[in-house]
Formats: structure tokens, C-alpha cells, sequence
């Protein structure tokens, strides 16, 4: 590797690393500030880490949110390991022409990123009327296994009206 090449090389990665580290330093810096620092964009860590801690306690229930949080993130880790383990054995099992084109077609899902499917997620599940139930909260994380039934919503018109598949729209 020539030297160059190596400059080049270590850039980028001190750049990669930076935006890596970047959020969890803004996010020391918004912990630690009071709000009219945190909306002008102070990157430098304050001495409200205790107040905002105290003022955190008395507006929210700390303990349900975390409880729910933790309840939340195992059972979508062991659902989505359920899904994720039974779809490996079926590709690695079944071999066929077919199967080589889905497998394909989800790993171009996967590497679609959340990001981008966040909003119409969100405007889709609460135009179903679940946006605060405990349901949604599963599907979006084994979206890459369920994708084509994620990627349909119904029209506002009564799906007994028709049988067609022009009732749906992606």
C-alpha cells in the first residue's frame, strides 16, 4: 500500500469515526446543558446534568419508560431471532431457483436503511389506529421478513366493497 493510498485510508476512517461519535457527544452535551443551550447548538458539556436529571424524574415516570423499553427490545429481540432462525433453515434447507431470487430481493431489503421507511411506517400504522398500542412495535423490526405485507396499505373505503386487488395501494 503505498503511502498515499494509506493517508487517504486513514482519513476516511477518522472521518467515519467522527460521524460515529458525533451523536453520543451531542447527546452528553444536550444532557448536561439547560434547554436554551441545547436549541442554540453549544457543543461544549454543561453543569445541569443534575437538574436536568431531577426535572427528567419529576416529569416522567422514569421507571415505566425503561421498564417498557426493556420489555419492548426482548420481545422484538426474540421474535425477530424466531423469524430470523426459521427463514435460515428454510433458505439452507430448500434449495430452488426461486428461493436464490427472494433471498436476493431480502438482502436488498435489509440494506434499505430504517431511515428511510420510518415516516410512511408511522403514517400507515396510524391510519390503522395503532400507533399507541404494543402491536406495531414488532413488525417494523422483522420488516425485511414480512416486507410485502409492511409495504400495503388499505384505501379508506371498506375492503368488502371489492375483492380486487385495486382496493390496496403501496
Amino acid at each position: 500500500m503505498t503511502k498515499g493510498k494509506k493517508i487517504l485510508t486513514h482519513a476516511i476512517l477518522i472521518l467515519a469515526s467522527f460521524l460515529s461519535v458525533f451523536p453520543l457527544y451531542y447527546m452528553l452535551c444536550g444532557a448536561t446543558n439547560p434547554s436554551i443551550d441545547v436549541i442554540r447548538g453549544k457543543l461544549i458539556p454543561g453543569t445541569y446534568l443534575i437538574e436536568n436529571f431531577k426535572a427528567l424524574v419529576a416529569n416522567q415516570n422514569l421507571a415505566l419508560a425503561m421498564t417498557n423499553s426493556f420489555r419492548n427490545a426482548i420481545l422484538m429481540t426474540f421474535i425477530t431471532l424466531l423469524v430470523c432462525s426459521i427463514a435460515g433453515y428454510g433458505f439452507e434447507i430448500y434449495h430452488d431457483k426461486a428461493k436464490d431470487i427472494l433471498m436476493s430481493v431480502l438482502l436488498l431489503a435489509m440494506m434499505l436503511p430504517f431511515v428511510a421507511i420510518m415516516i410512511p411506517l408511522f403514517k400507515m400504522i396510524s391510519g390503522w389506529g395503532l400507533s399507541t398500542a404494543g402491536p406495531p412495535l414488532c413488525p417494523p423490526s422483522c420488516r425485511t421478513h414480512s416486507r410485502s405485507c409492511c409495504s400495503v396499505r388499505p384505501r379508506a373505503a371498506s375492503p368488502m366493497t371489492s375483492s380486487r386487488p385495486r382496493g390496496w395501494r403501496v
